[in-house]
Order: structure tokens, then sequence, then C-alpha cells
């Protein structure tokens, strides 16, 4: 049935009924015309000879030409009869019946008002140029200049989105090549040092030598191997208290065992722990925990009101911490204990895409995007 509505709501289907339905008309108009002439033609010549064979001949010929008529008037019936036996509701028959020029008028009218709507909910290009050619079949003008007006407003619209995309693409390049020319203070992958963001956090690499072989308790695990946690809050907690000596190696010492016995990453809850809080005169707020299920425009809201607020933010992508603080332009800056080359300005937007699957644990895991994150002021 669905095959059916189909073909009756396409307008070049329905032209080529159209053009059937006249051909049978045709022959069944000018079928009997033709054979009554040639009839009369062929006995005039005869008579006109004076053979009598002849005169007979077409004589006797007559009743074959009028069975040929009779077939030419029946094969609309037979039609009707074998799409009958395809179609038991009659639909296509009724298509077939009612197919004329206001129908397939009708159709393309369905089809460009359908591709416009389409056009102006998606603003895709390749959508709207389809939805152009649909409106350029439409014969009723005034119709025609609706959905032309319609069409123009939904191209302003994607040259706008294309524009701010080619924007960030630009912005994105820019701040690599600020990264590059003077790594934000950071050349070296595991080197501490400087990244300049409004809430003057410093940056700490977890493989920084004067910590990375600190052992959490008779686990081979380090501050190196396993410290991203500890590493992302001791830069939040050095920069809010403006103390230098906070760092990864001071963070995990207060923090492990005792309140994250975990011989390895840091647990979620000591990110929020009250006495943790008290310790390095913080207040936090969990944005969201892991499996919230909230969509992904969720999160990144919340992150970036909190960044609007000019909060730090411990964030853990697939396998590791980082830090997100506000920076001087409105975005954000990222701060990355694991690997420092990765520190600079970027968009919400891009840093989801850049780590949506960071060391490809969210196909490992099932685990993706930013899935926990935890915001710090001072007191």
């Amino acid at each position: 049935m669905s095959l059916v509505i189909a073909a009756c709501n396409n307008p070049d289907i329905l032209s080529v009924m159209v053009i059937v339905r006249l051909i049978i008309k045709l022959l069944c108009i000018i079928g009997p015309i033709a054979v009554i002439i040639m009839t009369t033609i062929d006995i005039a010549k005869a008579v006109m000879a004076q053979d009598q064979s002849a005169v007979s001949k077409n004589v006797r010929r007559i009743p074959q030409k009028f069975i040929g008529l009779i077939l030419i008037f029946l094969v609309p019936y037979i039609l009707d009869f074998v799409i009958g036996i395809a179609d038991s509701n009659y639909e296509y028959a009724a298509c077939f019946e009612n197919a004329n020029s206001e129908y397939v008028d009708a159709a393309y009218i369905n089809i460009a008002d359908s591709l416009v709507v389409n056009a102006e909910q998606n603003l895709s290009r390749l959508i709207y140029d389809d939805a152009k050619l649909a409106v350029n079949k439409v014969k009723d003008e005034e119709l025609k200049e609706t959905f032309t007006t319609r069409l123009k407003e939904v191209d302003k619209k994607i040259k706008e989105e294309e524009k701010r995309k080619e924007e960030e693409k630009k912005k994105e390049e820019e701040a690599k090549r600020k990264q590059r020319d003077d790594g934000g203070g950071v050349k070296s992958g595991s080197s501490s040092g400087s990244v300049s963001n409004t809430l003057n956090l410093p940056y700490y690499n977890q493989c920084d030598s004067r910590w990375k072989s600190v052992k959490f308790g008779s686990s081979s695990s380090t501050i190196c191997s396993s410290g991203c946690g500890y590493s992302s809050l001791a830069m939040i907690a050095s920069g809010l208290n403006n103390d230098g000596n906070i760092n990864p190696k001071t963070v995990h010492a207060y923090i492990h065992p005792g309140i994250s016995p975990n011989k390895g990453a840091i647990e979620d809850a000591a990110l929020y722990n009250q006495n943790m809080l008290n310790k390095y005169d913080m207040n936090a707020q969990v944005l969201f925990y892991r499996g919230s299920g909230l969509s992904k425009d969720a999160k990144l809201t919340k992150i970036r009101d909190a960044l609007k607020a000019n909060k730090a933010i411990e964030v853990l992508i697939p396998g590791h911490y980082v830090v997100f603080t506000p920076a001087t332009n409105g975005e954000v800056v990222l701060l990355d204990p694991g690997n420092g080359s990765n520190n600079g300005t970027y968009t919400l937007e891009n840093l989801w895409n850049k780590f949506y699957n960071h060391k490809n644990r969210c196909n490992e895991l099932g685990k993706c995007g930013f899935m926990y994150a935890v915001a710090y002021t001072a007191k």
C-alpha cells in the first residue's frame, strides 16, 4: 500500500499516467474513425475497379476490424483488471483514474512544501537545493513566490551557520597556532609551568620529576601513571589559594589513603569531600555525575554556566582527568596534566570532539565525552 501511495504522490509517475490515459483516450476516439474510413476506402476502390472478389473480401474483414476496435475499447478495463490483482483495495486504479494535470500540479506543490519545511527545520544546504528544484516545478506563481521567499530566509540562515562554523574553525586554528608558538608557557609534554588563564591556576604535569615516582601505598601505581585526578585538583587548589606549596605530591599525601583509599585513580567522592574542601578553603559543585544520563548539550550548558561564573572545573574524560578554566575571550583554557602540549584555548565544542573518544577508551569502555565534572570556587 505504501508503494501505491508513494506512486500516487510522485508527480513524475503521475505525469506518465496522464500520458498513458491520453493515449488510451485517443485510441478509443481515433480507432473507430480510422477503421470506418479505411474500410470505406477499401470497398470503394474495389467497387470502382469492379472487383467483386475484393469487395467480398473487404466485407468479410469488417467483423475482424470491429473485433480489433472492441479490444481497443477493452484496454482500460484490462488495465483495471491487472491493477486490481496487484492492488486489492483499488487505490492504484483510483490514482490512475484521477491522474490529470491538476493532480500532477498538486503533487509538485506537496513535495515542494514538504522539502521547504524540511529545509527550514534542518538548515541543510543539500535539502535546500532539493527544495529549490521542487519549487521551480510549481506552476502556481503565487505559491512559488511564497516558497521562494521562505527559501531565501533558509539560505540566509544557512550562510550564517556556515560563517559561524568557519569563524569557529579559524579560532581553533588560531588557538593551535598560538599554542605552537608559545605553548602557554609549557613546551614539554611532561613539564609543569604556567598557562595563561583568568584564575591564574598553575600547570602541574603528573609526570613532573618532583612527584612522578610517588606511589599509591604498596601499589605499583604512581602519580605519573595514575595521578591525573590528584594533579588536576592540585592545580585548582593551588590557584584558588595562591599557594605554590600545594602540588600533586602534597594533595596526594593528604587525600590518599584517608579520603581516597583506591590504589590508583582518585575516587569521585574525594573531589567534593568536605574535609578536603575545608583543608583547601574551597566550595565545590558537582555539575554532573557518571552515568547521569544528561545529553551532550545539557553537559556543555552546565560547564559553560560554571565558566561564566568564573569557576575552575575538574572534568573526567574517558580514562583521564583534566582542568577547564575560563579564558579571557569567553572560551575555555584546557590544562591537561597528562600532556602539556594539549594546553591552550578552545571552544567547548572543540574539546568535546577532541576528548570524546580519548585514547580510544570510549570504544573500549562505552563511556564517552565529558563523564563527570566538579566546579570549584574559593571560599
